[in-house]
């Protein structure tokens, strides 16, 4: 544990000095433990809160244009990143996102901020905005946000199977973690992505496989995505000019489907198509996710 958590402290310092070498890093408490908060910028906070089975890491490539008028932070989930192991098994997770979102806040001395969020941490974020909306500024969705529908891509439904998340995951590698990301189900083209990220993947599901185990179980079933984390209320309450980013290869759905799947909540959300993106709509296109996302927040 202690050996895999040294080469995740590796990986993550190889591609900060790469993409965002003015990056600090933060280590703070929590009700449920540690965490470590990415921070770079000035300006009003803008919280980026990656997804499931990730880190803050995702955000590296990005975080020195998004500091360029904020001051950026990008916390690790629990059980992921830098933060401390994470039991997933019993967490109620609407309970779950308002908790952990703000107790970071609170830990940062943050009173209200704009969000950025990815898949589940987008449900995190979305839980957080509806029981806590004096405190979420803007809202931006970059990618599909998790609990907009139950049925998921083939490789998450096979990770019903009791075994298969397992054998999945133990034994990581660049080219396996390459081939995992592409076809859309995180980006389009995973051949651009630098070593650096695929490493600090690679690197960060070594230290975490248990607590990636216990998350995967929580969410998905034989009948797919978990009744208790789809997001079928609430949508009306999220900060006016919440926004989706959403990538044109969504493997979850297209963005037409989700206008639609919006409408029928009675969301009034606007969603941008990011061509050429998949789940991680940044790593296709950087620049028009950042220049979607200032739109928002200015």
């Amino acid at each position: 544990m202690i050996e895999a958590g040294v080469a995740f402290t590796a990986a993550r310092s190889r591609l900060i000095s790469r993409d965002a070498p003015a990056t600090s890093i933060r280590r703070i408490s929590w009700s449920g433990g540690e965490t470590d908060v990415l921070e770079l910028g000035s300006g009003p906070p803008l919280l980026l809160i990656h997804g499931g089975l990730s880190s803050s890491c995702e955000w590296v490539p990005i975080l020195d244009g998004l500091a360029a008028d904020h001051h950026v932070l990008a916390v690790d989930q629990p059980g992921h990143g830098g933060a401390d192991p994470f039991d997933y098994r019993e967490v109620d997770m609407n309970e779950h996102g308002s908790k952990f979102v703000g107790e970071v806040l609170d830990a940062l001395g943050i009173d209200r901020a704009a969000m950025m969020a990815n898949s589940i941490g987008g449900l995190l974020a979305a839980r957080f905005a509806q029981n806590k909306p004096e405190r979420v500024s803007s809202l931006v969705f970059a990618g599909f946000p998790a609990g907009l529908r139950r049925r998921p891509p083939l490789p998450f439904r096979m990770m019903a199977l009791p075994i298969l998340p397992r054998l999945a995951l133990r034994n990581p590698t660049p080219e396996g973690s390459r081939r995992f990301m592409g076809d859309g189900l995180a980006v389009t083209h995973p051949e651009l992505l630098s070593d650096e990220l695929v490493d600090c993947d690679v690197a960060n599901t070594r230290r975490h496989l248990e607590s990636f185990l216990t998350l995967v179980k929580r969410i998905v079933g034989l009948g797919g995505v978990r009744p208790q984390w789809l997001l079928e209320d609430g949508w009306q309450a999220m900060p006016g000019g919440t926004t989706i980013l959403w990538g044109e290869n969504e493997p979850w759905a297209s963005p037409s489907w989700g206008e639609g799947r919006l409408a029928d909540l009675g969301a009034e959300i606007r969603i941008v198509p990011i061509p050429n993106a998949g789940h991680v709509p940044w790593w296709d296109e950087p620049e028009l996710v950042m220049q979607e996302a200032r739109r928002v927040f200015s």
